[in-house]
């Protein structure tokens, strides 16, 4: 009976044993499972993160490229803007340098009437004076006449 008993016990133990062994396989299984788990959370956790971030940067580069667009299409109005103020400038220019040219015009012709104005003059001035040295020459040469007439007359009469 004390060889059954022990043998009795030596089975407990066993049982025992294999209750605290299958207990601990147990408990390395759960946690393994609960390790399992954790990086599994941990990288769902991660890949939310990345995805996040990776939304943020395209959401950034969108604006950036947003940004851009809008500075290049008012670069390109600014150009057209300045393309059109010179374009007025150029024909403002123009029609300054149209209308200098009809006062230059203007002002050469009026120039060149008054030269012709003061020639006319002139020549009628020489005229006159040709005409009044001509006068006074027959005048002169009528009183000389007169003078000798009447000094010959005086010579007849002495």
């Amino acid at each position: 009976q004390i060889e059954a008993e022990e043998e009795k016990e030596k089975l407990k133990e066993i049982e025992d044993r294999r209750n605290i062994e299958r207990d601990r396989i147990r408990q390395d299984l759960f946690d393994q499972r609960k390790k399992e788990e954790q990086e599994e959370r941990r990288k769902k956790l991660q890949e939310q993160r990345q995805r996040r971030i990776n939304e943020e940067k395209e959401r950034n580069r969108q604006e950036e490229i947003r940004k851009i667009q809008e500075d290049n299409e008012k670069a390109i109005k600014m150009q057209k803007e300045a393309e059109r103020r010179l374009q007025l400038e150029k024909e403002r220019i123009r029609q300054e340098e149209i209308e200098n040219g009809r006062k230059e015009l203007e002002e050469k012709k009026k120039k060149q009437e008054e030269e012709e104005r003061l020639s006319q003059i002139q020549r009628a001035h020489e005229e006159n004076v040709r005409k009044e040295r001509k006068r006074l020459r027959e005048e002169a040469e009528i009183r000389r006449r007169k003078e000798q007439q009447e000094l010959q007359e005086i010579k007849k009469k002495d």
